[in-house]
């Protein structure tokens, strides 16, 4: 099926680093359905049958899966926070009542995606500034001495160390997420730091 589509098409080196980024409008015609499940089972888990099934697809699968780890590498050297809270699955029965919640696995499939998909977006927004577009953005206020007292607080009474810097950076949240790290209350922490 042919789709109309915005396309962001970027140059990405290997240290992660985007060197250049065009928009344009574009036709798309998938080659195959993937679900996640399917991507993460091909590329991550060896799947003889669906590499099999999805061998021409396969290197074009791989180099996405290089771009992914170039630019997950990059944000990490640049101390961005990486979240990674689960999410849950509601299912609806034929009188639109809940009928189950379950727990939405994510695996690197999805943050392959989500990775390009923040990757353009950084292109986008330096495209606007660069043009001097009028735009919107979305600002997140920074949080209060109070806010920071609390956050020590709780941490402490885990046992894990909070930064004690004069100017905080998304960097030392994201210490403090390597700390805890497959940790028991590794996800209330999360929660709690977003």
């Amino acid at each position: 099926v042919d789709r109309l589509s915005m396309v962001c098409e970027m140059r990405v080196g290997r240290d992660g680093k985007v060197s250049r980024a065009r928009f344009f409008e574009g036709v798309m015609r998938s080659q195959a359905r993937l679900t996640y499940e399917e991507v993460a089972a091909t590329l991550f888990d060896g799947d003889a049958r669906l590499r099999k099934k999805h061998a021409r697809l396969l290197p074009h699968l791989e180099d996405l899966h290089a771009v992914f780890r170039a630019l997950l590498a990059q944000r990490r050297r640049r101390g961005a926070i990486d979240f990674d809270i689960p999410e849950a699955f509601v299912e609806l029965g034929e009188d639109r009542r809940i009928e189950s919640i379950s727990r939405y696995e994510r695996n690197d499939a999805h943050r392959m995606i989500e990775e390009c998909m923040i990757a353009a977006n950084v292109s986008a927004a330096r495209f606007l500034g660069r043009h001097e577009l009028p735009t919107l953005y979305r600002v997140h206020d920074k949080p209060t001495e109070e806010r920071f007292r609390e956050l020590e607080a709780f941490l402490g009474t885990l046992g894990v160390p909070f930064p004690r810097v004069k100017d905080l950076r998304p960097r030392h949240f994201a210490q403090v997420l390597e700390r805890i790290k497959g940790k028991p209350y590794d996800t209330l922490v999360e929660t709690v730091l977003l």
